[in-house]
């Protein structure tokens, strides 16, 4: 209990630290957006198929984001996987999101207070089954799915979109899905 804690403790100041870094760095060119969003649509189970990973979901198997639209107009963002294998011990990450335009298609995300970060939606597809979200320094990318299977054309569509918006698509790794037939 208190190793975790203490973990607790150092990620906070570490994400702290961070947070405030960011001015130092080289600002990047900013990441055009989706034109709109539909929150109450986009609400919901979202599989990540693939990503640049953050501190929270690095080795993520089996890895879905929840999101919750609170009544406060923040979103509940819950992240469960499994850590390194379907056989992998659950893990599960909170966090909360803030809108930040009319669009709702530019968020903050807070996964530790007092640390808030850009949460970008740069791509969904017309009937919501495929999203991804970003940020400007390109450090990071989720590429979502409603179902636990991405076809391969998609995919490769979606990597041709990243390159666009400026990526390194060869640091995105897929995520390990095994779900029972639904």
């Amino acid at each position: 209990m208190k190793r975790t804690v203490y973990r607790l403790i150092l990620l906070c100041w570490f994400s702290v630290i961070l947070g405030g870094c960011d001015a130092l760095i080289t600002p990047t060119p900013p990441m055009a957006t989706v034109s709109t969003v539909d929150l109450e649509r986009f609400m919901g189970d979202w599989y990540v198929m693939a990503n640049i990973p953050s501190l929270f979901d690095e080795g993520a198997f089996n890895a879905i984001k929840r999101y919750r639209l609170r009544e406060d107009g923040s979103v509940e963002v819950l992240l469960s996987f499994r850590e390194g294998g379907v056989t992998g011990i659950p893990k599960h990450h909170k966090a909360r999101a803030f809108i930040q335009d009319d669009s709702g298609a530019q968020w903050r995300i807070r996964p530790l207070w007092p640390s808030r970060f850009e949460y970008l939606l740069i791509y969904l597809s017309d009937d919501y089954t495929h999203a991804v979200i970003g940020r400007s320094k390109r450090d990071h990318v989720w590429i979502l799915s409603r179902r636990p299977v991405l076809a391969d054309n998609e995919y490769q569509r979606i990597l041709a979109i990243l390159d666009e918006h400026g990526y390194d698509t060869q640091q995105v790794q897929k995520i390990g899905q095994s779900w029972p037939e639904r």
